[in-house]
């Protein structure tokens, strides 16, 4: 499991991932593994991509699977020298497919808390630009509508502990996602929106806070 079995994961509970199915690993056994103190090197990428499919499946259902925070979940991707954005053609498909749709699913939360879902993806080595690609496929109302109960919750992009601004990725990223935020073509797909008759009241108060607020942490000027 590449994990410290001396003071971190039990070793039976070691035993007993290893004789299950990996469609048969708890939440529980997982968050111990997310927990462990691991070996970050490429040696641990194999490990880490077994148990995807088990992180996927509990993100998917909503389920806090790591006891440090949901923005660690795919952080052995990159610490295995193995970040998304590197993986093969039919993974990254894979996995922006699976963003989306995990995005998708927080637009509809009364506290989207969009902001960890990003970092997330950050942490596990994911482009600025395919996190923006998996954003624009979301239905922009939707999306808009989500950003909007952000803003007004003070979950703000950028927000989250586990971003680094210090670190030239972590800016990069948000530097990028501000600069969508503030383009043309966003406002104007928006303004769209908002003038059709049909427009919700929350749909018009997401257009009135565009270009929506970044933390102030954030320095998008690097």
């Amino acid at each position: 499991m590449q994990v410290c079995t001396l003071c971190c994961m039990n070793p039976e509970t070691e035993q007993d991932i290893l004789n299950r199915a990996r469609d048969n690993i708890s939440t529980d056994m997982l968050s111990e593994w997310l927990g462990a103190a691991f070996n970050d090197a490429p040696e641990g990428a194999s490990v880490f991509f077994w148990f995807l499919p088990s992180i996927a499946k509990y993100l998917a259902q909503g389920h806090e699977i790591s006891f440090c925070g949901t923005e660690l979940a795919l952080g052995r991707a990159l610490t295995t020298e193995s970040p998304i954005q590197n993986w093969n053609s039919e993974q990254r498909t894979w996995m922006q497919d699976f963003a989306t749709s995990l995005l998708a699913a927080q637009c509809w939360q009364k506290a989207p808390d969009l902001d960890t879902f990003l970092c997330m993806l950050l942490s596990g080595g994911m482009s600025a630009e395919m996190a923006i690609t998996c954003l624009k496929q979301l239905p922009l109302a939707d999306f808009a509508i989500a950003m909007n109960r952000d803003v007004e919750q003070g979950t703000l992009i950028g927000s989250s502990a586990f971003w680094k601004p210090e670190l030239e990725q972590s800016t990069r990223f948000l530097a990028s996602l501000s600069d969508w935020f503030q383009s043309e073509t966003l406002a104007d797909e928006l303004l769209a929106l908002a003038c059709q008759p049909d427009a919700s009241p929350e749909l018009m108060q997401a257009t009135a806070w565009f270009p929506w607020p970044l933390d102030r942490r954030v320095n998008t000027t690097s």
